[in-house]
């Protein structure tokens, strides 16, 4: 059985619990490279940092992170947790958390053949800004 989905903010004090989502990401985790080259202090700069849990597991990630002067949208799920709605209600959240903090862009880089994502940001008026290179596009959200 599949337990109850909830979204909590968190900061790098709960790096261990962020670090269980990122081992367990799986496949998914290829196409969101923010930690790649950041570590878990880079939290201190967000704005909001969620994650989000079915039980007690975390299988999603959210965050609104000042860089270069924007603000940048990033997310990911682990995978066999897309398709589901949560990842929606993740970007709902921080979507919501922009509007009420009156942020006038959010800024967001996503891979080109990532199509479920583009699909959802389409729907939730992303547009297209730039390529950025082969593989990857920008997308910007006004305020609403």
């Amino acid at each position: 059985m599949v337990g109850e989905f909830s979204i909590k903010r968190i900061t790098k004090l709960d790096a261990v619990v962020l670090q269980q989502f990122i081992a367990a990401a799986g496949s998914s985790i290829k196409t969101f490279r923010y930690f790649d080259k950041r570590p878990i202090e880079i939290l201190d700069n967000h704005k909001l940092t969620l994650l989000g849990f079915v039980g007690d597991k975390p299988i999603g990630y959210g965050h609104l992170d000042d860089e270069g002067g924007k603000t940048w949208l990033g997310i990911a799920l682990i995978e066999g947790y897309t398709g589901k709605g949560f990842g929606k209600k993740i970007m709902d959240y921080l979507l919501t958390y922009a509007d009420e903090s009156n942020l006038p862009e959010i800024h967001l880089a996503v891979d080109k053949d990532n199509l479920a994502a583009v699909s959802l940001y389409n729907k939730l008026n992303f547009d297209l800004v730039k390529e950025l290179n082969d593989a990857v596009i920008l997308m910007k959200r006004l305020k609403q």
